[in-house]
Formats: structure tokens, sequence, C-alpha cells
């Protein structure tokens, strides 16, 4: 909630045509205008910004001030993917299973043959790529 109060004040102060302007007066390229002064924001902020400027429009047609919202068509930006994951490769993955069950045989091999489990026990760690 607090995002859309700070996005609608934004719309505000910050839209490049005066407020006396008429909303049926609006091009789409004067809302793109806006949005590009919002381009230093992350994609979520960005796409956050562009939500309120179509939801403004959307009541406009709704009361019947316009026919079409001109911030309709534009589109939203994609969000980045902030969590890179290393997916092995089936070799990779092959090799991770492998060192798993050899530790967990010596596991079960020092148990069973009565040695006690020590804190610094390790296993063999497969190398990185």
């Amino acid at each position: 909630m607090v995002h859309k109060e700070l996005h609608l004040k934004r719309l505000r102060t910050e839209f490049p045509l005066p407020q006396s302007t008429k909303v049926r007066n609006i091009q789409k390229t004067d809302v793109q205008k806006f949005l590009a002064q919002c381009n230093h924001l992350t994609s979520t902020s960005w796409n956050a910004a562009l939500t309120v400027t179509r939801d403004v429009f959307k009541h406009a047609v709704e009361d019947g001030i316009i026919a079409h919202s001109t911030a309709a068509d534009v589109v939203y930006r994609p969000r980045k993917d902030k969590n890179k994951r290393h997916i092995p490769s089936f070799a990779e993955f092959q090799s991770i299973v492998e060192t798993v069950r050899e530790c967990f045989v010596s596991v079960l091999e020092a148990k069973v043959l009565g040695e006690a489990y020590r804190r610094d026990y390790t296993c063999r760690r497969p190398t990185q790529p």
C-alpha cells in the first residue's frame, strides 16, 4: 500500500505534462516518458509504477472519461533472477550421487564395526569444475 501511495505521488509530481492537462489528451508516449524517469528502479518497482499508472487510466475508462487506456499497451519488464542456480550436468549429478553413497556406506560401516563416530569424520568431496 505504501508503494502505491509513493507511485501515485510520483505520478502527480513527475508526470511530463502539467497537472491541468486533460486525461483524454495524454498519449502513450507521455506515459512512456514518465516511466523512463523510473529507469533507475528495479524491474519489480518499475512494474509497480506501471501498475499504478494503468490503474489510474483504468479508473478513467470506467468513469467514461476516456474510451481506451493509454497505459494499457505498455508492457511489463521481465524480472531478473537474483538467484542464479547452478544446475549440474548429468555427469556432475552422477558424481554427487556417488559421493553421497560412499559417505553413507562409510558411516554405516563405521557404526557396524563399532568404531566411534568422530566429529571430524570427512568424506571425499567432489572437485568443482
